[in-house]
C-alpha cells in the first residue's frame, strides 16, 4: 500500500469512527483514558470498512488513526523515529526526511490533503500560541526540535530540525 493510499484509508477510518462516537463524552475523559477508549472503536470501524485487512495492516491503520485524531497525524511516527534529523514538508504528499547528515528521502508517511496538513500545523501553532496565519512561525517543540513553518500561497510548508 502506497503512502497516499495509507493516508486515504486512515482518513476514511477516522471520518467513519468520529461520525459515530460521542465526542462530548470523549472530551470529558481524562486525556490518558482516551486512547484506550478510542482504540477498540477504531478497530471495529476499520473492520467494517476494510474487513479483509490483515492484522498487520489493521494495526498500522489503527495506530495512524489514533495519531491523526489525538496527535500530530503523519508527523507522530516521524517524530518518534530518532534516526530522523530533519523533516521537510513542501505539501501534503511531498514529505521528505533526512537521517543524520544524509540526503533527503521521500517519507513513507504523507498527509491526506492540504486541509489535514493545515489542521495539524494549526494544532501545533495554537499549542505554542503562535498562529500560523500570522506568517512565519519559528519555535521549539516539546522534544527540543526546531520548527520553522510558513504559508506559501496559503499552503503549509515546514521544516523540523532535531538537535544533534
Amino acid at each position: 500500500m502506497s503512502p497516499i493510499e495509507t493516508a486515504e484509508r486512515v482518513h476514511r477510518v477516522c471520518s467513519h469512527v468520529m461520525s459515530r462516537v460521542d465526542v462530548a463524552s470523549m472530551r470529558n475523559m481524562a486525556s490518558e483514558d482516551v486512547p484506550g477508549w478510542l482504540r477498540p472503536r477504531l478497530v471495529a470501524g476499520l473492520n467494517e470498512i476494510y474487513p479483509d485487512a490483515t492484522d498487520a495492516v489493521g494495526s498500522i491503520l489503527t495506530d495512524r488513526a489514533l495519531d491523526q485524531i489525538l496527535g500530530l497525524g503523519a508527523l507522530e511516527p516521524l517524530l518518534r523515529d530518532l534516526s530522523i534529523s530533519q523533516i521537510l514538508i513542501e505539501g501534503p504528499h511531498d514529505v521528505k526526511v533526512i537521517r543524520g547528515a544524509g540526503e533527503p528521502q521521500d517519507s513513507p508517511l504523507v498527509f491526506h490533503d492540504e486541509i489535514q496538513l493545515r489542521r495539524i500545523f494549526d494544532r501545533i501553532c495554537n499549542a505554542i500560541h503562535k498562529p500560523l496565519k500570522a506568517g512565519r512561525v519559528q519555535a521549539t517543540m516539546g522534544d527540543g526540535s526546531k520548527l520553522h513553518a510558513w504559508l506559501d500561497d496559503g499552503d503549509v510548508k515546514a521544516h523540523i530540525i532535531r538537535d544533534a
